[in-house]
């Protein structure tokens, strides 16, 4: 049967399950034609809605922060009612999708991971482990607003994820002085150099070690951080320590 909890229940963790959810959905992988969500069967109405859950829930703009953002800003008004609502609404919208997902012929190990959708018992390992490893950075420029980030697991020889993970977390912010609030583009933009990571509040998933950025050609030249640790998508409780920062220019 259906397990519900394949959507997180505890508000942080819902947050980043919908933050990793509607990016998903919406990427066209290389060499591909149609969105994530569009090959699993999903309508473009569907995909939109997701986004539009995630537009109430989070904005990564002070101007006009979401529900979520609104609960967790010691200084704003407690909204526990509304969170839940979203929470609660999300929940039922998106608990068939996942439901029919489940049983796609088109659905994939990375699927599993972004959707936290198991896969079949027999193939079923569960990770129960805080993640020990740390994760070290580097890239190269690859083309125009584009860089190749490569994470390599401390302590290995080989540029892979570690075996305790299923992914790779990254947290990233481009510094540009010129924007007239401290954050930007979704978070992706901030005003000043991030002082720790508790200050990058742009985070993505990526499955594989090597993956590729892609910037605007508007900020070419800029700098941008970046932080990596190894990371379970299911348990995002287990993810390894975060790396040191890693800083590159834009090419």
């Amino acid at each position: 049967m259906f397990n519900r909890r394949r959507i997180p229940q505890t508000q942080s963790e819902f947050d980043l399950y919908l933050k990793i959810v509607e990016g998903w959905l919406k990427i066209i992988p290389e060499g591909g034609t149609e969105t994530n969500g569009e090959r699993l069967g999903m309508t473009a109405a569907e995909i939109i809605l997701v986004t539009g859950y995630l537009a109430l829930w989070w904005t990564g703009l002070p101007a006009n922060p979401g529900a979520y953002e609104i609960h967790c800003d010691p200084n704003g008004k407690k909204n526990s009612k509304q969170v839940v609502k979203i929470m609660d609404d999300f929940t039922a919208f998106f608990q068939p999708i996942l439901n029919r997902i489940s049983g796609s012929p088109k659905i994939t190990i990375e699927d599993r991971n972004m959707l936290n959708i198991a896969p079949p018992v027999e193939h079923h390992t569960p990770k129960t482990k805080v993640i020990e490893t740390g994760t070290a950075v580097s890239s190269k420029p690859v083309g125009a607003g584009e860089i190749k980030i490569i994470c390599l697991p401390i302590e290995s020889e080989t540029q892979g994820i570690s075996e305790e993970a299923d992914s790779i977390q990254v947290a990233l912010c481009i510094v540009d002085s010129s924007i007239s609030g401290e954050y930007a583009d979704g978070g992706k933009v901030k005003k000043t150099a991030p002082t720790s990571i508790n200050d990058v509040i742009y985070h993505i998933i990526r499955t594989k070690a090597k993956f590729i950025l892609a910037f605007d050609h508007k900020y070419r030249g800029k700098q941008v951080f970046i932080y990596a640790r190894q990371f379970v998508v299911a348990h995002p409780e287990l993810a390894g320590p975060w790396s040191e920062v890693y800083i590159t220019i834009i090419p």
